[in-house]
C-alpha cells in the first residue's frame, strides 16, 4: 500500500521466540494497514471537499441589490464589482462593502453570501433634509452636512437654502450657517414643511427661516428668526402658537422671533 512493499520474515531459534516475534510482526503491519486506510479516508475527504469548493454550482449567478430602487441599484452593482461566475466564496464581502459605502448617497452597506450562487448587498441610503441652490444646480445635504448628490429641482418636502459656492459631491459643507440649517431642518418636527419655505443665513451658526401660511384672503409670509440649532421643537411649537395668535386672528407680522423660545418676540 502506497508503495510500501511488505518484507519477507526469516525467523530462526526457539519456536516459541518465533511464534512471539511473527506475533510482533503481524500486530505492526495491521497498524500500519490501519494507519495507511485512514490516510487515504482523509485524503479522498479533502479531494471531495475541494472539488465541493470549486464546484460550478457555487458559482455567482445573482448580484441582488435591496432597500433602494432599480433606478439606482445599477450603480451600486457597478462600484461592487461581482462578477457573474465568480466563486461565491471567493468574493471579498467587506471590500465589496467599503466600495459601497464611498458613494456619497449610501450611508451603510452589508453584504452577505446566499448559498448556493447568490450575492446580496443591502443599502440604507441617505436622507436628505435640505436643498442647497447655487445657480442653476441644487444639492442636496444630509443631517451631518454631507451633500449627497446633485439634482435638477428640490424633492417634495425638503426645504431649499441658498448657497455661496457650489459645494463638491461627497463633502461635508463648510459654512456653519448651511451646517446649522441642515441639523434644524433634521429636527423639525413633521407638519412646520407645510409653511416652511427657505432657510437663510443669520449669522455665522444662525438660521432664518421664511414661512408662508395660507390664510383665506391669500398666503401670508413672515421671517422666522431660529438662531442657532438648539430647543427646535420648542421653537417650532412656538412658532405654531404665535401663527395662530396672529396671523390666525388676521394680523399679519413681519417676523417671529423665537431664538429664545420661552421669551418670543412678534415683529410687526
Amino acid at each position: 500500500m502506497l508503495g510500501l512493499a511488505e518484507r519477507p520474515i526469516h525467523v530462526t531459534g526457539h519456536p516459541r521466540m518465533r511464534e512471539r516475534i511473527l506475533e510482533g510482526v503481524q500486530r505492526r503491519r495491521r497498524r500500519e494497514r490501519v494507519v495507511t486506510a485512514s490516510l487515504l479516508a482523509l485524503l479522498a475527504t479533502v479531494l471531495l471537499g475541494w472539488g465541493t469548493l470549486r464546484s460550478p454550482l457555487l458559482a455567482v449567478e445573482d448580484v441582488r441589490v435591496v432597500g433602494v430602487p432599480g433606478e439606482v441599484s445599477t450603480e451600486v452593482l457597478d462600484v461592487a464589482s461581482v462578477h457573474a461566475g465568480q466563486n461565491v466564496l471567493d468574493v471579498d464581502l467587506e471590500a465589496v462593502e467599503a466600495q459601497v459605502t464611498e458613494l456619497p448617497w449610501v450611508e451603510r452597506a452589508t453584504v452577505r453570501r446566499r448559498l448556493p450562487s447568490t450575492i446580496e448587498i443591502r443599502v440604507s441610503a441617505r436622507t436628505p433634509v435640505l436643498a442647497g441652490t447655487f445657480g442653476d444646480n441644487t444639492y442636496l445635504v444630509d443631517a451631518e452636512g454631507l451633500v449627497i448628490e446633485a439634482v435638477d429641482e428640490a424633492p417634495e418636502g425638503v426645504t431649499t437654502m441658498a448657497l455661496t459656492a457650489a459645494p463638491p459631491v461627497g463633502a461635508v459643507v463648510t459654512s456653519p450657517s448651511v451646517l446649522a440649517a441642515a441639523e434644524i431642518a433634521a429636527r423639525m418636527p413633521p407638519g412646520m414643511e407645510r409653511w416652511l419655505v427657505s432657510y437663510s443665513t443669520a449669522g455665522d451658526d444662525e438660521v432664518d427661516a421664511l414661512l408662508r401660511v395660507p390664510t383665506e384672503s391669500g398666503p401670508v409670509e413672515l421671517v422666522a428668526h431660529l438662531g442657532r440649532p438648539v430647543q427646535v421643537d420648542v421653537k417650532a411649537a412656538t412658532i405654531a402658537s404665535l401663527v395662530e395668535e396672529t396671523v390666525g386672528n388676521g394680523m399679519n407680522p413681519r417676523a417671529l422671533d423665537v431664538r429664545i423660545p420661552d421669551r418670543p418676540i412678534v415683529l410687526a
